[in-house]
């Protein structure tokens, strides 16, 4: 069916009594789980959310609080759930009598949700174990990324440098470092790099448009994704983006790939286990050192993203979700 849409975020800048109230409650909540608690976006928003006939939530700092109130019978309307990384916040805290009152509570407002979606198949049996959700709530769609915008463009000038992005505390640049050696390595991150040493040929930056992060893509040799071993589907969008233009990604293996019968070595992506700096190496020299086979994969990786990872087909696959939910109402 059509819907009509409207969109409610968060403004860090803006200083009300609203926000203050909430301040104490929500600093505590993140300063134990380590995610935030957006009640005062909520509140804020309150007139728009409570008109609604279908809430989506994105990220857990807006999902967490509307479950919540929907788990108190203050909020009626079905919610669908995006969560990314929650699980594994909520499995790293301290076995204590604070946490377990925290897991608990959040067992209970989740469980409100009328349908989780994660962002791929490894994290779905993450969610129903830690939160006690039973079969079918919990459903994977994979993300997916603009290939008009993302695309290899028209054979730009290839440089000599690795290109490696992100910013999320799944990023391993330990182990990337411990890889690369003196080969031209480009981070684009706003995490603290520690551990590189004057013998590294590394560039770390942050500060770039998305057509600047284009020409970086297009113009590198390839792309290496390195990830801690966590269920959350870390690295998706870099990965996905790099793939749309047309180059190699070397990506780790980890519980929380979105698609293991997708993403397939020495096919689309090279896939190399975690925390395993030989191994990615390895991997870095293969590819370095064989353009021919790098070609091959790239253009593999651009045709999975068509067939599979498109903005389209998740829009399409969201669409479905919301349709089925309309239906239970």
């Amino acid at each position: 069916g059509d819907f009509s849409i409207d969109f409610v975020e968060g403004n860090d800048k803006l200083k009300d009594l609203k926000g203050l109230l909430c301040q104490p409650l929500e600093s505590l909540i993140s300063r134990i789980t380590g995610i935030g608690f957006g009640l005062h976006i909520v509140w804020r928003n309150w007139k728009r959310i409570s008109r609604s006939d279908i809430l989506v939530s994105t990220v857990d700092t807006c999902g967490l609080p509307l479950s919540m109130l929907k788990s108190m019978g203050v909020l009626s309307q079905p919610l669908i759930y995006f969560s990314q990384g929650l699980s594994d916040r909520i499995e790293r805290l301290p076995d204590n009598f604070i946490n377990r009152f925290v897991k608990t509570k959040y067992i209970k407002w989740i469980g409100s949700a009328n349908r989780i979606v994660v962002l791929g198949n490894g994290a779905v049996q993450s969610m129903e174990k830690t939160f006690d959700l039973s079969n079918g709530k919990v459903s994977a769609v994979h993300f997916g990324v603009d290939d008009n915008f993302w695309s290899p463009g028209d054979m730009p000038e290839i440089k000599d440098y690795i290109l490696s992005i992100g910013s999320d505390q799944a990023r391993d640049y330990d182990t990337l470092l411990k890889a690369t050696g003196k080969y031209p390595l480009h981070i684009v991150t706003r995490l603290k790099i520690k551990n590189i040493s004057p013998s590294h040929n590394v560039t770390v930056k942050s500060d770039y448009s998305d057509l600047e992060l284009r020409d970086l893509y297009r113009r590198c040799r390839f792309v290496v994704i390195p990830i801690k071993d966590i269920s959350q589907p870390s690295g998706q969008s870099a990965t996905l983006q790099a793939m749309a233009c047309g180059k190699t990604v070397i990506l780790t293996q980890t519980g929380g790939l979105w698609d293991s019968t997708v993403m397939i070595h020495n096919n689309n992506c090279i896939l190399v286990p975690p925390s395993d700096p030989d191994s990615l190496r390895d991997a870095i020299n293969y590819i370095w050192q064989n353009h021919d086979i790098s070609v091959n994969i790239s253009k593999a990786a651009r045709k999975t993203i068509e067939s599979h990872y498109s903005s389209r087909q998740f829009a399409n696959k969201l669409l479905e979700y919301i349709n089925e939910t309309s239906r239970e109402i």
